[in-house]
């Protein structure tokens, strides 16, 4: 029950891993809510009608009930720079490309750097927010920018981050006290 892949959508999977170190969504998630051993992912919408991969992963902790550090990852569709995108033996396509048409780059597969897309999302924590600072993340690792954490109304002991493009990051680091 750790990796699950949910394919009952046609055309819209969706696998979830539910680790006692990490949680994730991965694939046609958006405008969804997905609870995952107290963590609740809710995507916005994305370039490629919701696909997007969001994580929670312990960085310092046995698990999420002692986590002292987690790393958030969002992102979704990517793309190297002047890559051109052709349906499969055809004609260039945009970007993103349509749902259910298969793509190639043939030998077009452009140059960095690479392009990705930030994701829109509520992220809930089983901590109380006033336990936790969250930072913005750069390409190195860096701190950024802080975000505002809030409290669940329907679970007070519960955080709730809301991530998004704005912040130009695809990683997100939170600090439990």
């Amino acid at each position: 029950g750790e990796l699950v892949w949910d394919v009952s959508n046609e055309g819209r999977g969706l696998v979830t891993v539910d680790t006692p170190r990490s949680k994730m969504v991965i694939g046609f998630a958006g405008e969804k809510r997905v609870t995952l051993g107290g963590v609740g992912f809710e995507p916005g919408p994305t370039l490629q009608e919701g696909f997007c991969v969001l994580a929670v992963t312990v960085m310092e902790g046995h698990d999420l009930t002692d986590a002292r550090r987690l790393l958030i990852t969002a992102l979704g569709t990517q793309r190297n720079r002047g890559a051109e995108l052709r349906r499969y033996r055809g004609e260039k396509l945009p970007f993103p490309p349509p749902a259910g048409v298969q793509v190639t780059l043939g030998v077009d597969f452009g140059s960095v750097p690479s392009q990705v897309e930030g994701v829109p999302a509520r992220i809930r924590l089983p901590f109380p927010p006033d336990r936790l600072s969250v930072w913005a993340l750069d390409a190195t690792g860096t701190r950024t920018r802080p975000l505002a954490v809030t409290r669940e109304k329907a679970t007070p002991d519960s955080a709730a981050i809301d991530i998004g493009p704005v912040y130009r990051a695809l990683w997100y680091e939170v600090v439990i006290e």
